[in-house]
């Protein structure tokens, strides 16, 4: 289920600042529902897209040592989702992830009189992910979302670099795969912590609807002396009404 398009080692890493910048400024906003007479009833398919990112920045400087050190995680999902509306008030989502793009980037720099190090090390992943398919109605007429559970788990490693600049044995401990395992491992239990996943109604007519993705009070900004940690969540979905299928005439 990987996506067939690679990220480029060489990119991801020029565009790491980039990234940090434009997440700091990203406003945290959910919009409103709509359609408070509730939904068409009827069969509903499309395509949805969520970003979940983590970012930390942390540095520290003394007269002996300067130390630098940038993560960015990120897991990019595609796929499809189908609504069926019983009543304008119930439905139940189905969502099926087609494709996606995990990474870990962490960069270090640390400098003294006696030491000069640079390591950046990069990871891809592979994974399982599922969303909780329902028998029963999960959407919430209150909220206008519908709910559903998913988890991430079977992952592994497809893709490993470690790019050290130094002639220091201790140089390499902190981008070694083993650590960004580790770090990668924590990134997505804190990320499936937050399930259910909520597809928030943003708009509705009689023949489609569509709206944003988040995680309930996953989104948080965490500032710490010498730095500060991100987490956000960002995605979107839309879905066309299908036509009814004809049985023929019946005698």
């Amino acid at each position: 289920m990987k996506s067939s398009k690679r990220i480029l080692f060489s990119v991801a890493i020029l565009v790491l600042g980039l990234l940090m910048v434009a997440a700091r400024t990203q406003t945290n906003q959910i919009a409103l529902a709509a359609g408070k007479g509730g939904i068409s009833p009827g069969e509903y398919k499309g395509t949805f897209h969520f970003n979940t990112r983590e970012i930390s920045v942390d540095s520290m400087k003394s007269k002996y040592l300067s130390w630098d050190v940038k993560d960015n995680r990120l897991l990019s999902v595609n796929g499809i989702v189908r609504i069926s509306m019983t009543s304008p008030i119930e439905g139940i989502i189905y969502v099926d992830p087609t494709d996606y793009d995990i990474y870990d980037i962490r960069d270090i720099s640390a400098e003294s009189s006696k030491v000069n190090c640079k390591m950046t090390g990069y990871m891809e992943m592979e994974a399982n992910i599922t969303f909780l398919s329902s028998l029963t109605n999960n959407y919430d007429p209150q909220k206008g979302s519908f709910i559903i559970p998913f988890w991430i788990e079977g992952w592994s490693v497809e893709n490993f670099q470690n790019i050290v600049k130094s002639d220091h044995p201790a140089c390499t401990q902190q981008v070694n795969e083993e650590t960004l395992t580790a770090l990668v491992q924590n990134f997505f239990n804190v990320v499936t912590k937050y399930s259910p996943m909520v597809f928030h109604v943003v708009e509705s007519s009689d023949e489609s609807m569509g709206g944003t993705i988040y995680l309930e009070n996953y989104d948080k900004t965490t500032d710490m002396p010498g730095g500060w940690t991100e987490r956000e969540l960002r995605g979107g979905w839309f879905v066309t009404k299908q036509p009814v299928k004809n049985n023929g005439w019946k005698k």
